[in-house]
């Protein structure tokens, strides 16, 4: 079975849609989920997460696991990492989710010895991987984009997609997640921004009297829009790693504000500033 959906050339809109939610839809079913249907109690949950935690670091640095060493069944304690999840602390919640995507690794007839290929040499071609660690790989991918509330597994899968994540090492994964999404969406919010900043500062350069209206610079300002995606992918960047500090942690609400203070600001003036500078250069140096 194919890891990403096949379309012809002269698919449709529609199509592409339909093909990747599908696809979505399969790679979350592959998946170990939480299962409304499984009910766990409290008292359960806490002895079921903290007897899984025990297998997890016996299999520390291992790839794949069978599911056979697991306390109860891989189910049930999804379910049961699902029921600890409610009410607790962000760092907490945290430590659960690496929960849910080290229990993807646990897997029926796993060998006894299962390692990634060596990486490419550059002169080389990577070596294929096992097509075991490969249906990890998406599974985990499935985990968190379920977890975190994300649209597409492929996306998840992309931001991990050059690494391969041992058991006990999905903070990693997350953080490379958490990197990728961010990055993205600053990059999609820098795009609208600047359609609307440049405009405005363009639009002030020539009202204030200091510059006239110039081909040249809307040229530069176009050019500028297609860079855009850099810097809000600069700003998400910045942003995911504030989330992960220790100072986040301690004081969220400056940091928050903060966050926003620094996105909005480079985000929404930067286009502003830079239609403002370029209109009155072009008009400096007398370019059309």
């Amino acid at each position: 079975m194919a890891d990403t959906p096949e379309l012809s050339q002269d698919a449709t809109a529609e199509e592409i849609v339909a093909a990747v939610e599908e696809d979505t839809q399969r790679h979350l079913e592959q998946a170990t989920l939480p299962d409304g249907t499984v009910t766990v109690d409290a008292a359960e949950a806490r002895e079921l997460v903290a007897s899984f935690r025990r297998v997890r670091d016996t299999q520390r640095g291992r790839y794949a696991a069978s599911i056979t060493e697991l306390p109860a069944d891989a189910l049930r304690i999804a379910n049961a990492i699902a029921v600890i999840g409610e009410g607790v602390t962000p760092d907490e919640r945290r430590h659960l989710l690496e929960d849910l995507v080290d229990l993807q690794a646990f897997v029926p007839d796993a060998p006894a010895s299962l390692r990634p290929p060596p990486s490419s040499t550059g002169s080389e071609p990577a070596a294929t991987a096992d097509p075991l660690l490969e249906s990890i790989r998406w599974r985990q991918a499935a985990l968190m984009a379920y977890a975190m509330g994300h649209a597409s597994v492929v996306g998840d899968h992309n931001a991990i997609r050059d690494r391969w994540t041992a058991i006990g090492d999905a903070r990693s994964a997350i953080d490379l997640v958490n990197k990728y999404r961010e990055s993205q969406a600053g990059g999609f919010a820098a795009l609208t921004a600047w359609l609307i900043g440049a405009p405005i500062g363009f639009g002030l350069a020539v009202i204030a009297g200091t510059a006239r209206p110039s081909i040249a610079a809307i040229i530069a300002l176009g050019i500028g829009w297609l860079g855009a995606p850099y810097l809000g992918a600069g700003v998400g960047l910045f942003e995911a790693k504030v989330e992960g500090s220790a100072i986040r942690r301690s004081h969220p609400t400056l940091v928050g504000r903060l966050e926003v203070v620094v996105g909005l600001g480079v985000v929404a003036l930067v286009p502003v500033i830079a239609g403002i500078v370029v209109t009155v250069l072009a008009t400096r140096l007398g370019l059309p």
